[in-house]
């Protein structure tokens, strides 16, 4: 089996760090919100929603639909 290598560049390495802020930001809200009181819980849910969920998707949606406008699944055979 051959071994890839995958340049590293000043792109990939924000994604990297990008992506791990990301993980980082979802482990503290889980450690944050399994010991929440009801009280709480709530509006925290509520933030967890309009600070994290619904921009993520909004990311995914914009990026999404640019991979589709540029065809390169096509080049994949993933028609």
């Amino acid at each position: 089996m051959a071994l890839v290598q995958v340049e590293r560049t000043a792109g990939t390495h924000r994604f990297e760090v990008a992506l791990e802020k990301l993980r980082d930001g979802v482990q503290a809200m889980a450690a944050w919100i399994h010991p929440a009181d009801n009280g709480a819980l709530g509006e925290g849910l509520i933030q967890l929603r309009e600070s994290g969920i619904d921009p993520l998707e909004a990311v995914f949606a914009s990026g999404v639909r640019r991979f589709d406008k540029s065809g390169e699944f096509a080049a994949d055979g993933a028609v």
